[in-house]
């Protein structure tokens, strides 16, 4: 039976046959046949103090997970193993450890290891709205104060390192009182934290995991230490609130213009704040690429890039408020879903400097009603012009070289080909590859009620016909 086989909030029993020589059952608890491994403790049991029988060597990963009844545990010197055994405990108020346990202790009522470095558990129902944790504590484990009542955690010189999802879903969590030891922040750490409003980065952190402030959407102020090595705005997707980002004078990997962040070297575009004041930004000039996911969510209405911009990274622009942008004469690469869901924006020429328009690049732009593809674009991604349903017309230059699926492009009224297109052509309205064999696409309101498609054509592309409506008799050579 693996980790966390039973962790549910609705078990309430768990019987093992007479004849198993592998498990057996204790006051309704699920162990191995030697009661050696505590494998699954049901949270319907409704008990409110529970004490691990004496001789458990190892506690599962979940074993308690979920539990709405226990307020108390008590852990015998026995045990050896339960780093994540406990995790949202709704109504655990204290863990009690044996003083002879080698490998665990408890303080307070809180989880820590032996030796006091790591701790491991903070109980959600533990009395108070602040805490201090001790000295001599260096690690706060993963989950290890996920969840809790707290809304201000003070932080001794000692702690270096906050693990992965550490204060994730504290939805009270207010202030952190930093030091200067900390250099490691975790993925997901303060996830969903959504009343904290500001945040330090201390000079000492130099990386920090993935979605580290993830839907934090009070959080309205930043300050980046001089640590920090790079700056990724996914870490902070769903920070609606975010208004003022400043980093530290020392840093040597990032600077601060305009409340924008980029790199030092001027050379990528790393995260604009979602709520920053100013609705038109004009990036500076000599800047090479806007980053991924830097203006995702933002309130821009209004983006004017220099000639030097050569890339657009993945989600660059994505869910904003995007109503217009510029994009020079020197974007080579639309990234993937870079455009995604900007419902304001109306109208987009692509420069012939483009190469590349990525898969989903303008889904769901379904205000947009104008795309102008200007001759030098070779490919067009799949789905980069899908649920672009006010889209009346776009053109295929000659350069284009492929074009990927398009879906619900429900107001299409025509596509015009480059009549020296080598790739494609145009015959009564719809779109064929220049030989004829692939049926690449019929425009959905074309107003074609008849279709007759050519002889030599083999392949209709998926989608082809989608929502054209008008059709009542299609012939197939």
């Amino acid at each position: 039976i693996g980790d966390g086989a039973f962790a549910s909030a609705y078990i309430r029993s768990i019987t093992v046959s007479e004849g198993n020589g592998d498990f057996r059952t204790i006051d309704g608890a699920l162990f191995d046949h030697d009661a050696k491994r505590l494998i699954a403790y049901p949270s319907g049991l409704g008990t409110e103090t529970y004490s691990i029988p004496s001789g458990t060597e190892t506690v599962d990963e979940y074993a308690f997970h979920d539990n709405h009844t226990l307020s108390d545990i008590h852990i015998p010197s026995s045990v050896m193993s339960m780093d994540s055994s406990f995790l949202n405990l709704k109504a655990i108020s204290g863990y009690h450890v044996d003083p002879d346990n080698r490998r665990y202790s408890s303080v307070d009522g809180v989880l820590f290891t032996e030796d006091g470095k790591t701790l491991i558990s903070y109980p959600l129902k533990k009395e108070g709205t602040a805490y201090d944790i001790p000295v001599g504590t260096e690690t706060l484990g993963t989950e290890s104060m996920a969840r809790t009542q707290l809304e201000y955690v003070g932080l001794p010189e000692t702690v270096k390192t906050i693990g992965d999802s550490c204060f994730s879903y504290s939805y009270y969590l207010r202030e952190i009182g930093w030091n200067g030891s900390v250099d490691h922040i975790g993925e997901e750490a303060f996830n969903w934290c959504i009343a904290l409003e500001s945040m330090t980065i201390p000079d000492n952190v130099e990386t920090i995991g993935e979605g580290t402030f993830t839907e934090c959407d009070h959080l309205r102020t930043l300050d980046i230490g001089s640590g920090l090595r790079e700056l990724d705005a996914v870490w902070f997707e769903g920070c609606t609130s975010l208004e003022t980002i400043t980093v530290s004078p020392s840093n040597v990997n990032l600077v601060c213009v305009d409340g924008i962040v980029y790199t030092r070297d001027m050379e990528t575009l790393c995260m604009a704040p979602r709520a920053l004041e100013d609705t038109t930004v004009t990036v500076h000039d000599g800047m090479g690429s806007i980053g991924n996911h830097a203006f995702q969510g933002s309130m821009v209405e209004h983006v004017i890039l220099p000639d030097s911009i050569g890339n657009i990274g993945e989600y660059a622009f994505y869910d904003s408020a995007l109503r217009d942008v510029d994009l020079g004469n020197g974007v080579e690469t639309i990234g993937t879903k870079a455009f995604m869901c900007c419902y304001d924006l109306e109208s987009v020429t692509i420069p012939s400097s483009v190469n590349t328009v990525g898969e989903s690049a303008f889904y769901g732009c379904n205000s947009l009603t104008r795309i102008s593809f200007q001759e030098g674009v070779e490919e067009i991604g799949d789905h980069a012009l899908s649920n672009c349903s006010s889209l009346v017309s776009f053109n295929i230059p000659s350069t284009l070289k492929s074009i990927g699926t398009m879906t619900y492009m429900t107001s299409l009224e025509n596509v015009s080909v480059s009549p020296e297109s080598d790739r494609f052509t145009s015959v009564d309205g719809i779109v064929y590859t220049k030989d004829l064999r692939t049926l690449v696409l019929c425009p959905a309101r074309s107003g074609i009620m008849d279709v007759r498609v050519m002889e030599g054509t083999e392949t209709i592309a998926a989608y082809a016909f989608s929502h054209c409506k008008d059709i009542v008799t299609v012939t197939l050579p």
